[in-house]
């Protein structure tokens, strides 16, 4: 965070393969609540220059943190999910210990859906507007429309248009993508026409 000039982005999951659990000697059925006591003793050290934390796995006390983040109190913490996950523990971390909610390849139903969900989880804990929405998707932009039943940022740019407003309009203010894995110059031909024709569509 520093060397970027507070730019830093904090993004966080529980991860999936249990396979590298093992090789680290953790639990994997504990990932939910180790992930959780590890986002808090990360708070804590960003908090103070000498932090102290107790968790039931993680402790610390007389400890020197340094350097502190720029960004203050802490870099936004982005928690994500796979699907699945529109009403599990991801939304429940997120509303917790979370500053934005970051949904992989959901539909754009289950993403508001999801985000409701946040919303009403973060109220119950004083911070319903304190949380926002980054969605992550795979961008596929074809020159025809895929019509009904295509998946979320799928098809012409006048449906991957519609898809960013409809995701904006709950107040996402970033969506992150994931570009066509078929060669660098897709890559780039499919962010060029990102930048410029879905950009001036959804406008």
């Amino acid at each position: 965070d520093q060397a970027s000039g507070g730019r830093f982005i904090f993004g966080v999951g529980v991860g999936w393969d249990e396979a590298e659990f093992v090789d680290l000697r953790l639990p994997f059925r504990e990932r939910g609540r180790l992930s959780d006591d590890y986002l808090r003793a990360i708070k804590a050290a960003w908090a103070s220059d000498v932090p102290e934390y107790k968790g039931p796995y993680t402790s610390f006390a007389g400890a020197t943190f340094s350097p502190r983040p720029a960004q203050r109190p802490h870099p936004p913490i982005w928690v994500g999910g796979s699907p699945g996950t529109v009403s599990g523990p991801a939304v429940r971390r997120c509303a917790e210990l979370g500053d934005a909610w970051h949904p992989l390849a959901l539909s754009l139903d289950d993403i508001e859906k999801g985000f409701a969900t946040l919303r009403d989880l973060a109220a119950e804990r004083g911070r319903r507007d304190a949380l926002g929405l980054a969605p992550r998707n795979l961008l596929d932009l074809t020159d025809s429309p895929k019509g009904a039943g295509r998946a979320a940022f799928q098809g012409s740019v006048a449906e991957v248009a519609s898809d960013v407003r409809r995701v904006g309009a709950l107040g996402a203010e970033w969506m992150t993508f994931d570009l066509p894995r078929t060669g660098v110059a897709a890559m780039v031909h499919a962010m060029e026409r990102l930048a410029s024709e879905v950009k001036q569509a959804a406008a």
